[in-house]
């Protein structure tokens, strides 16, 4: 009876899970509600993988609500906890949770860290080798690709880029391998070598890929063979693959990328003083405008069609969006400073991912203390520190975390059709 009481509330606890994964999409504080109580029940009866996967939920909800060091609090904590496990299913959570904090630190502008925490989860994976294991060595090579591509170190890029693209097409993962062309073309467009990005973006329209849908694909490839053609001058053949692209996206609705498509046509129509067909695409971005984030690269628009109005002589909409892109541009300088003025909050990130690599490691506990002083510089008068204060210390970050950074804003990055 004792063996079915705790089978029923295992089972009881999992339900709680498909609750909470069903309503990610639509309601994400009832998500994290159901992670909680999944948690509670499952500290309670000691079921050590369940604690770990509804703090891996909760993590992923503050993950995607942009408050990123509460989520990597919540993602250390369960990569603790199934550290301590071996069975195949707590290594792949394993890795997958370090994958996210890599990337968690990769937006925040930490390369080196998001890129040791990638090599962890390469070396997770492949020392485990559990079932499924080459499709996270295929997401660790491509996430290393982009961090490497940010950082303009463009031969690394590629070369963790072919990794990816190796792995991916033995394990027949059509997806990624068109994904890591796209890439590469990429990679290629922004090291200015334009013959190869239009080879790889070409590959792509060219290729039959029968187990997935390749309409977003193949439309950014067409829009980033239009930018190409703009660097090359060769403005009509950029017309028609940007035509290609938005046709592609209005299919599937795709309007994040359809609204970089419809302003970039937009440009290249006033550039060529075809002021019809800007005001055209000017208003098509418009009315898509506000599903998009604050970022530079967006509310340029409105810098875009102050121009077009003031060659056209329309001078009360000069005045009118040269109001609205003053207004934007203040509130993303207000956004910037503000993400300024929390330079440090992300350190708190890196000394727990650093923390956890010594638990890991088993170094001495008392030069962690000194590591994690010397980060934080948060006065942290700590004696003998051991294993067992983990919470306290945990406790302790976590009020200086809200009483300084209560609602750290995202930094988006910017807007590229991979």
């Amino acid at each position: 009876m004792v063996g079915d009481g705790q089978s029923s509330t295992e089972q009881y606890v999992e339900d709680l899970f498909d609750q909470s994964y069903a309503a990610l999409d639509s309601d994400m504080e009832a998500s994290l509600s159901y992670a909680k109580e999944a948690f509670a029940i499952a500290e309670d009866k000691g079921f050590d993988w369940h604690q770990a996967n509804a703090l891996f939920i909760q993590g992923y909800v503050f993950h995607e609500q942009g408050q990123h060091s509460k989520a990597i609090l919540l993602y250390l904590d369960a990569v603790r906890i199934l550290e301590q496990l071996s069975d195949d299913r707590s290594k792949k959570d394993q890795t997958k949770i370090l994958i996210n904090c890599a990337n968690i630190l990769r937006d925040h502008h930490k390369y080196d860290d998001a890129i040791e925490l990638y090599d962890d989860a390469l070396s997770l994976a492949n020392n485990y080798q559990y079932d499924g294991y080459e499709k996270r060595l295929i997401m660790v090579f491509y996430n290393k690709s982009s961090t490497y591509k940010i950082k303009g170190e463009y031969d690394l890029a590629i070369e963790e880029a072919m990794k990816a693209h190796d792995l991916a097409v033995i394990e027949n993962d059509q997806r990624m391998v068109v994904q890591v062309w796209n890439k590469i073309g990429l990679i290629n467009y922004l090291n200015n070598h334009y013959d190869e990005a239009i080879k790889y973006y070409q590959t792509i329209l060219e290729s039959s890929f029968p187990a997935i849908d390749v309409r977003s694909h193949k439309a950014n490839a067409y829009h980033n063979i239009a930018e190409v053609q703009v660097e090359l001058k060769n403005f009509d053949e950029a017309e028609k693959s940007f035509l290609k692209a938005i046709d592609l996206y209005q299919s599937i609705q795709l309007n994040r990328n359809l609204f970089v498509s419809y302003k970039q046509l937009c440009a290249l129509y006033l550039a060529q003083k075809k002021y019809d067909s800007a005001r055209e695409m000017g208003d098509l971005a418009l009315a898509i405008y506000d599903e998009m984030p604050l970022e530079f690269d967006n509310f340029s628009l409105f810098k875009l069609l102050s121009d077009l109005n003031f060659q056209t002589g329309q001078y009360a909409q000069v005045k009118e969006f040269g109001d609205r892109y003053h207004d934007e541009n203040q509130a993303f300088i207000e956004e910037t400073k503000f993400i300024s003025q929390q330079s440090n909050a992300f350190k708190i990130d890196v000394v727990l991912a650093g923390y956890y690599e010594q638990i890991a490691s088993r170094e001495q506990v008392a030069s962690l203390t000194n590591w994690l002083i010397a980060v934080l510089l948060l006065a942290l008068t700590i004696i003998g520190l051991g294993y067992w204060r983990w919470k306290w210390i945990k406790t302790q970050l976590e009020a200086e975390l809200r009483a300084h950074f209560k609602e750290l804003a995202e930094i988006f990055t910017p807007i590229n059709v991979e």
